[in-house]
């Protein structure tokens, strides 16, 4: 089950790539917030979490719910741990790309293309059919996680470039209009704005 289009006409996308760090998050009425990872630790305000991650510290994530945040959880066939009711778990299904990616975004409703829990989200958003979706924190570099340089990503991100590009056809065709809020990020198929302008053009409908 997702929500409907209805209820989710702007979506705001936040990674956590370090251009999000020191970035001020304003109340934000009528945008829909998903919280990837780690950003759920530290934003002010999150609808929705996503991750197609099973590590054990994205475990500890969802075992600590925030109040009033909808947990998505994607994760593949055969998946054998416990179920937590909190939890809206979606099929994640792999392709033949990197780590199991997959282009293009899954048209069936419950169902995520792998590749890395930033495109997860964007494809949980695609499913509800919003209006415009903003990202912040999408770097697709390999120099570290925001708010935590101690080590950088478990595997390369730089299939990530190819992999959003990939889903651009059923975006335009959806009439979905998208931003990346990341001035340098790797990530080129989007108009590419400071993570603030981003922020403001979601912000109005």
């Amino acid at each position: 089950m997702v929500l409907s289009s209805v209820e989710a006409p702007r979506v705001l996308i936040v990674g956590t790539g370090p251009s999000i760090e020191k970035v001020q998050f304003p109340s934000l009425p009528g945008v829909h917030i998903i919280a990837v990872n780690h950003a759920v630790n530290w934003l002010p305000h999150a609808d929705s979490f996503f991750s197609m991650d099973t590590a054990p510290a994205i475990m500890r994530l969802i075992d600590r719910p925030r109040r009033a945040v909808q947990y998505y959880h994607a994760v593949p066939d055969g998946w054998q741990q416990q179920r937590r009711p909190w939890v809206r778990y979606l099929r994640r299904v792999m392709g033949m790309g990197v780590r199991g990616s997959q282009d293009r975004l899954a048209e069936s409703p419950g169902e995520i293309h792998a590749g890395n829990s930033v495109y997860g989200a964007l494809n949980l958003a695609y499913h509800w059919r919003p209006k415009k979706i903003a990202f912040v924190g999408l770097d697709a570099t390999d120099i570290g996680y925001a708010y935590d340089r101690r080590k950088g990503p478990a595997w390369s991100l730089q299939h990530l470039p190819d992999l959003f590009y990939s889903a651009g056809p059923q975006l335009e065709k959806a009439g979905i209009k998208v931003v990346n809020g990341s001035l340098n990020s790797k990530v080129t198929c989007f108009v590419r704005w400071a993570p603030q302008k981003a922020i403001e053009w979601i912000a109005n409908e």
